[in-house]
């Protein structure tokens, strides 16, 4: 086959090759276009159970298996369900607590939804600017009732704050090393930071 002769059927199927491809790609663009964007957000911890692996501790050597077990604990106590409410109670604390959303913590969407939710009970939680002090007044009055407005941002399908929303939070040990790695995926830019450093 000669030049001539491929450039002469690729002029007869030249409408194929250039409308198809734009079609394709118009087709994908508004089809995906209204779907909300996942934000990913991670954060290392630093545990020093390998660093000290060659010390004698109570004349025990503190060995390979000792460390993937201590390891384990530690992943495991952050897969729990009392770590999944505790973080769930600070971060809707940390909201509560902000007189206007940061695009750190919060989105001003998200801040305006979650404002316009709570009931004035628990507005009366609130203490502006003191993250702890809402925290503990939110835990003291959550009362395990479906009626209740706290309860249910705990164990129904809120977004945010709901046990379940948080189990997408994933919890690995960084190769052979003392971190761990914590990552988070929200719709929410502020909400996945934020997660990460409660």
């Amino acid at each position: 086959m000669n030049l001539v002769k491929f450039i002469e059927i690729l002029s007869g199927k030249i409408l194929y090759l250039i409308i198809l491809p734009v079609i394709a790609g118009a087709l994908t663009f508004f089809m995906v276009k209204d779907l909300p964007s996942l934000y990913s957000s991670e954060t290392t911890i630093y545990t020093g159970i390998t660093t000290n692996s060659g010390l004698e501790v109570n004349a025990q050597r503190v060995d390979k298996f000792v460390n993937q077990n201590e390891y384990s604990n530690i992943i495991a106590l952050f897969k729990s369900e009392a770590i999944y409410e505790e973080i769930s109670l600070r971060l809707l604390a940390s909201h509560l607590s902000l007189s206007k959303p940061q695009k750190d913590i919060i989105s001003k969407d998200a801040y305006n939804a979650l404002k316009s939710s709570v009931p004035d009970k628990v507005k009366k939680l609130v203490v502006k600017g003191d993250e702890e002090k809402t925290y503990e007044n939110l835990a003291k009055s959550i009362k395990q009732d479906d009626k209740d407005f706290l309860y249910s941002m705990l164990y129904r399908s809120n977004p945010y704050y709901s046990v379940n929303a948080l189990q997408t939070l994933k919890v690995e040990q960084m190769n052979a090393s003392d971190m761990i790695k914590l990552s988070y995926k929200c719709i929410d830019p502020g909400i996945c930071y934020h997660t990460t450093r409660i």
